[in-house]
């Protein structure tokens, strides 16, 4: 993994590496609204519909002042693969945040987001589980040591004839 013009670049060679055994990565539900809006997740359809209805008209606070913070965080927030886990670009800008519904069993309930953008929490409702959700995360990486997106160890995971990069948190075990 190599810094490169403020993002990270991954480069694996194949023949190189031992990758671990063959896995399926799954679906992504990717809802795009129009030329502003978009959101890809694991989540099913519905829910994440809905969560992009409620990105629209979140409230727009400020999480930390120091845009240098949001990558790493943003990193960590992969590693730890919460349920809800989304990304999304909005008029604001691409962040990653975690979603709900009041009615997890078909998803047409109430939707319930909190998103990070560089320096700005998009919220919907306001005050709920899902935003205490998100900032617990961000409490657990300070606790952590705020660990710099380097300091997460990359792995080289096989998925039939590709690979993909799981990110792993030092010294916890928890992987995405």
């Amino acid at each position: 993994m190599t810094r490169t013009c403020g993002r990270f670049d991954v480069v694996a060679y194949a023949d190189l590496y031992e990758a671990e055994p063959v896995t399926t990565t799954g679906t992504c539900t990717v809802q795009v609204q129009d030329d502003l809006y978009a959101l890809a997740t694991h989540a099913r359809p519905a829910p994440a519909r809905a969560w992009l209805t409620a990105l629209r008209t979140g409230q727009v606070t400020t999480w930390t002042n120091d845009v240098s913070e949001y990558p790493h965080l943003k990193n960590w927030i992969l590693a730890t693969n919460p349920d809800g886990l989304f990304t999304a670009t909005t008029e604001i800008g691409t962040g990653i945040g975690l979603g709900a519904t009041a009615n997890d069993g078909d998803g047409d309930g109430a939707a319930d987001v909190a998103m990070l953008c560089g320096t700005r929490l998009i919220t919907r409702p306001q005050a709920t589980a899902t935003v205490d959700r998100l900032r617990a995360l961000e409490t657990a990486w300070r606790a952590a040591g705020a660990p710099r997106a380097q300091d997460l160890t990359a792995v080289l995971v096989r998925d039939r004839d590709s690979f993909h990069v799981r990110l792993d948190l030092p010294d916890t075990g928890t992987t995405r």
